[in-house]
């Protein structure tokens, strides 16, 4: 089981845009650089968390949830085959997360209950 708690820091709140942005960055560096597969899956966590700082950040009128682990799976299903080339990384996120029952992303996005009925 994958403990987000240990990924992203207690102090790492998502409210400003430029600490999403380093977060994303240092994942997307860890991704990419790592020969570890956990590494690999970490830094791509970080990555997906940034992005659902975002989509929660910019939620005003709209619901979203309030647990990333709630999100998560949205993302991979929205977003999973286009970016995560790595198939062991893809893998274990889809098996930790699962893709949900009713997609509430569009693909290629990441913002939560934007998601077209004709998708």
């Amino acid at each position: 089981m994958i403990d987000i708690t240990k990924i992203i820091s207690n102090k790492f709140d998502g409210s400003s845009h430029s600490q999403r942005e380093i977060l994303k960055l240092e994942g997307s560096i860890q991704y990419n650089d790592s020969v570890d597969i956990i590494q690999k899956v970490e830094g791509k966590i970080k990555q997906i968390y940034s992005h659902y700082c975002s989509s929660l950040s910019s939620a005003k009128t709209r619901k979203h949830p309030k647990d990333f682990k709630d999100y998560i799976g949205h993302w991979l299903w929205a977003n999973a085959d286009k970016l995560i080339k790595n198939t062991e990384v893809k893998n274990i996120l889809i098996k930790e997360f699962s893709y949900p029952s009713e997609p509430k992303i569009n693909k290629g996005e990441s913002y939560y209950y934007q998601r077209n009925n004709n998708i």
